[in-house]
């Protein structure tokens, strides 16, 4: 509907979100994207595992090992934090007092996220 051409509206992180946003919404929709620092960190993350699961490339898992340690910085509980050596085990592990892996937590926490902009 906002594209004229059909195609997805893109954002490389929770900035560029909420600037797009801005652009195409009215104020009242838009502002529900100027996030509190943790979710944009958390968008950032989720961008990053994304892409580096599309590419598998040195350079996106340097990026999603960056954006890890960013998240961590901001949320010293959260149950995201951790090492990755593989992607795979990474986003099976249940985090030290979680019932959940972390690709369910990533999930949730999206649909919850999701959920606030509405």
């Amino acid at each position: 509907m906002v594209d004229p051409n059909g195609w997805n509206i893109t954002a490389d992180s929770a900035e560029t979100l909420a600037n797009t946003a801005n652009k195409i919404l009215p104020a009242i929709h838009a502002k529900k994207f100027s996030l509190p620092e943790i979710d944009r960190k958390f968008i950032d993350l989720t961008i990053a595992i994304r892409n580096y699961l599309s590419h598998r490339s040195s350079g996106s898992l340097s990026i999603m090992k960056k954006k890890l340690t960013d998240l961590a910085k901001s949320d010293k509980k959260s149950p995201l934090k951790g090492t990755v050596t593989s992607i795979g085990v990474y986003l099976k592990t249940a985090p030290n007092g979680s019932q959940a892996i972390r690709s369910k937590i990533i999930s949730q926490s999206l649909s919850t996220l999701a959920g606030k902009l509405i």
